[in-house]
């Protein structure tokens, strides 16, 4: 495992802080908080490893973690997505993510959106990236595949490393881990609040409660929004990595950290604090004794820290086409509550909608699009939910049937798109695409730009069909960001940027010939001004 990425390893924390006394063994474990009847279970040899097991997030019933184990085909590309699915109170055999979300170089840490779909993700070494290791966001679409993948830009990112990302249950606040300057120790931890933009905002360190002379890590916001459960090595705990509390008490004040006690903390590492929907049970990454390998995950349970009061719920649902089963852009649902004013919510370009909501309320709801028959349901939301929303779909018929194939084999090329072509198996911008580029820059960019306009910049890329199809996604996934490096030292922000690596899905032009694959090595720049 590349150290950088996710954590230091304790010999090395604890040899360089023997004066220190409120690290690696600090405190005696008669003077800590032990939760009576709590326990910490191993998830076992289906899960864990002999190597590094950590970084989860839990979505539904499959838990994502990060590992730098082998695949099994034996291969060793560094910190790799994996995951595994709850079946009854067993946990299925882990199995990798593939190809076309795992690279050579190291990945992993998700947090994903209670809708499933949006994933905040770290990744290393990228030819986009600003530092060793970048904060990205993603879209997961229907089949699993993430697209509309983005660098979180300069504001969140810098030269140094960056790591760890959680989004607080409101949304407006990104947590993460950084070592860059003005912090107060090796690695801290700051917080990053969403612009009206809905982009991220200039970092704040959370400040000398939170973070000490040490290293602090791995945050976790849990749903009252107020508690942040993170590790320490520099804190007074039992040995290594702890984990500690602190709370929000205003705006980014908050109190003196508190170690969380045992079964929780060991005389290892302990790291990570994440928890189920209904915060009955927390996952912890320990290298505690009795484990698998090195770093282990762990169930913690009964949660002696659940606080249910400040739940918030949701309605959630999808406006699709009957036809094509696919979602229907910009649909409006008017929704009427059996009690109190009706109101209008706007699904989004991929017919996701969501509005909030107490147990048991009811509603009529109507969906309309363009081109589309109106149709309406009723709705009662259940008097418990277990995971704190109520999911309801509403199918609309189109008007007339489409005119046009829906599986077409080769893509149409918009006549007015700037295009960069590549070199077979490359991911480098030849010369005379740099030049496209900057006039793309000179004529359209920069005048938006001076503008003070929002807009974001689509890059569509996509590669022949040689290879396989989880080389050629991560081929031209590269391309996408050597076209997105580049648009960045032109002065293009790098928060406005989104990627959709497509690899051979789709053709401009047949694979049967050298001038055709040459058509298809390609990426699309497309720009959208923001309303």
């Amino acid at each position: 495992m590349n150290i950088d990425i996710m954590r230091t390893p304790t010999f090395f924390i604890c040899a360089a802080s023997l004066v220190m006394m409120t690290a690696c063994g600090g405190i005696s474990p008669d003077n800590l908080l032990d939760h009576d009847g709590v326990v910490a279970e191993n998830l076992g040899a289906e899960v864990n490893s002999e190597k590094d097991d950590f970084a989860m997030f839990l979505y539904r019933d499959r838990l994502f973690y990060t590992s730098n184990r082998p695949t099994v085909e034996g291969y060793i590309q560094g910190d790799d997505f994996w995951f595994t699915d709850r079946e009854g109170k067993a946990w299925t055999r882990s199995l990798n993510y593939g190809g076309n979300i795992n690279t050579p170089r190291d990945e992993g840490a998700p947090w994903i959106s209670t809708d499933g779909e949006w994933i905040y993700f770290v990744q290393c070494w990228t030819e986009d990236g600003l530092g060793d290791c970048d904060l990205y966001a993603a879209k997961m679409d229907y089949n699993g595949k993430w697209q509309e993948i983005r660098n979180l830009g300069d504001r969140v990112n810098s030269k140094y490393w960056e790591s760890q990302p959680y989004i607080s249950p409101d949304g407006e606040y990104l947590y993460f881990a950084s070592d860059r300057p003005g912090g107060y120790g090796g690695t801290d931890i700051w917080r990053s609040k969403r612009l009206r933009s809905g982009r991220w905002g200039t970092p704040k360190n959370l400040g000398p409660m939170v973070n000490s002379s040490g290293n602090e890590k791995t945050p976790t916001l849990v749903p009252n929004g107020e508690d942040l459960f993170f590790c320490s090595d520099g804190h007074p705990g039992l040995g290594g990595y702890d984990l500690f509390r602190s709370t929000n008490t205003q705006r980014n004040k908050w109190t003196k950290a508190l170690n969380i006690g045992k079964p929780f903390n060991s005389r290892d590492d302990d790291m990570f604090f994440r928890l189920t929907p209904r915060e009955d049970t927390v996952f912890i990454a320990s290298s505690r004794s009795g484990g698998q390998g090195q770093l282990d995950l762990y169930s913690v349970w009964p949660n002696p820290f659940k606080d249910s009061t400040r739940y918030i719920y949701w309605v959630r649902g999808v406006v699709f086409d009957t036809v094509t089963e696919m979602g229907v852009a910009n649909a409006r649902i008017r929704v009427e509550p059996a009690s109190g004013s009706p109101f209008t919510v706007e699904a989004n370009r991929n017919g996701r909608f969501e509005f909030r909501t107490d147990l048991k309320r009811q509603y009529t709801m109507t969906a309309s699009a363009t081109g589309y028959i109106q149709s309406s349901l009723e709705v009662t939301v259940p008097g418990f939910l277990y995971y704190n929303e109520y999911r309801k779909s509403i199918g609309l018929a189109p008007l007339e049937p489409a005119g046009k194939s829906i599986d077409m084999d080769v893509d149409e090329i918009e006549p007015d798109l700037t295009i960069t072509y590549f070199e077979y198996d490359r991911a480098e911008l030849l010369p005379e695409f740099k030049e496209e580029v900057r006039d793309l820059m000179e004529t359209d960019l920069q005048p938006l730009i001076d503008a003070g306009a929002t807009f974001t910049l689509t890059l569509d890329a996509h590669t022949d069909d040689r290879g396989s199809e989880a080389y050629n996604f991560n081929l031209s996934r590269r391309r996408g960001a050597a076209v997105s490096r580049y648009l960045r030292e032109l002065g293009v922000p790098l928060d406005a940027i989104r990627i959709n690596a497509h690899g051979e899905s789709r053709p401009a032009d047949i694979n049967s010939s050298d001038e055709g694959r040459s058509r298809n090595r390609r990426v699309e720049i497309r720009i959208t001004v923001d309303e």
